[in-house]
């Protein structure tokens, strides 16, 4: 069986101020688009920034300095207490976290 590109669009209507389109006939010309190339880039812009905002990690400067800090002198190991925590919580996690938590941290498993 052939794996076919699917090529099939969709219409999208909007009613706008007569206004609103003016500026965006005139933005789309700036830009040497036609209007409906303008607006789909538009909104694939607007698309990325969503996500970008949504899923990128971009720390402040004094999250980047506590992150090198930390880097550079790790915190000490975990007291008594805190392992003892650690490890109840531990046998309630899935597989994949408990690796995770290996990678980390030595004998986490250990009960």
């Amino acid at each position: 069986m052939q794996n076919a590109v699917s090529t099939s669009e969709v219409r999208i209507i909007a009613t706008i101020p007569a206004d609103l389109k003016k500026n965006w006939e005139t933005a789309a010309e700036i830009r040497g688009l036609t209007l409906t190339d303008f607006v789909i880039k538009a909104a694939n812009d607007a698309v990325e920034r969503a996500f970008t905002d949504q899923y990128v990690l971009n720390p402040s400067v004094r999250d980047k300095i506590l992150i090198a800090e930390t880097l550079i002198a790790p915190p000490k190991p975990l007291n008594e207490a805190m392992q003892n925590a650690l490890r109840k919580r531990y046998l309630h996690l899935d597989d994949e976290a408990k690796n995770a938590l290996q990678e980390h941290f030595v004998n986490v498993g250990d009960a």
